[in-house]
């Protein structure tokens, strides 16, 4: 397999060669020693069966598109492309999202941490009300838009109250220090919640947030936003507020707003995205061997066997 694909990480290209010891030890871990441990559930898969698989991780998100893609069509043109407005923008909130490995149980709500210092004190009691409206996403409030360990706990008791009827559970996640504290593996541990961590600087091969869907969840609420700024009557969204443009709490009711529909178009029609992202990522193939060929380590990567 051709392993000359390198990833921009802190500033550093790091090859796939370079990482490959440490992403074939999480594959060894995961298929050949959690999955063929405890109760085999499933007769392919193992111990945990896909419905009991589930994959998280964290997507920066700015308000305006900081890039020149989009899900348009190849020579398709966009004319009111708008950029982040400001340095706070650049990081206007985190997406945390979690995945199911089978790909029509999508049953944990998106959520949208939004910066606050007060954490929800100061916001109105009109714009909590606005977001009781999308069932599917749940908001946080931190000082930096970010999971710290306060949001992570909330995090995992809610994802377990979500999941609760499937007894006990595998979570793929990174190595993000707020899910490593000791009391993060307690509560996870009494939750009867199995954490996967993956490699450092590893993500982008081997968790299926990070594979594609994460991308394409941002670049569909960057659509969405851009078709709606086509219209007259939102040409002064990228404006100042003093001239007329959006304030902050109109921003994140907007936000939360695209990303339910961005969250609801890819459960009901990226399935195939999703079966991918897991299987691609080596997540999601059989405990005997016979499917690692699938494995694919990055999307552009030229295939070939791999062997752990």
């Amino acid at each position: 397999m051709g392993h000359n694909i390198t990833v921009s990480h802190q500033q550093k290209k790091i090859s796939i060669e370079e990482r490959l010891p440490a992403i074939q030890q999480f594959h060894r871990d995961w298929i050949y020693g959690i999955q063929r441990s405890g109760p085999q559930r499933s007769e392919k898969y193992g111990q945990y069966p896909p419905d009991c698989i589930y994959s998280v991780d964290q997507v920066p998100m700015p308000f305006g598109n900081p890039a020149k893609r989009s899900l348009n069509e190849k020579g398709a043109k966009r004319g009111n492309r708008f950029t982040a407005a400001s340095e706070d923008d650049k990081r206007f909130c985190t997406l945390n999202v979690t995945l199911c490995a089978k790909s029509d149980e999508q049953d944990v709500k998106i959520e949208v941490i939004f910066q606050n210092d007060s954490e929800g004190a100061r916001i109105s009691d009109e714009e909590l009300s606005y977001y009781e409206q999308f069932p599917d996403v749940q908001v946080r409030w931190q000082s930096s838009a970010w999971a710290d360990e306060g949001v992570c706990i909330d995090y995992i008791r809610d994802f377990r109250t979500q999941t609760l009827q499937k007894g006990d559970v595998a979570l793929v996640m990174d190595n993000h220090g707020s899910q490593h504290t000791p009391l993060a593996h307690t509560v996870m541990h009494f939750l009867d919640i199995k954490p996967v961590f993956t490699p450092a600087n590893c993500t982008d091969c081997v968790s299926p947030v990070d594979r594609n869907i994460g991308q394409w969840l941002k670049q569909k609420v960057y659509a969405i936003q851009e078709d709606e700024l086509s219209l007259a009557e939102n040409r002064d969204w990228p404006l100042p507020v003093k001239k007329g443009g959006l304030g902050k709490p109109a921003k994140r009711k907007l936000v939360v707003k695209w990303i339910s529909s961005a969250w609801e178009e890819m459960k009901r029609e990226k399935k195939h995205l999703l079966n991918c992202a897991f299987v691609d990522s080596g997540v999601l193939v059989a405990k005997d061997g016979s499917e690692n060929h699938l494995i694919r380590l990055w999307p552009k990567a030229e295939q070939g066997e791999y062997d752990f």
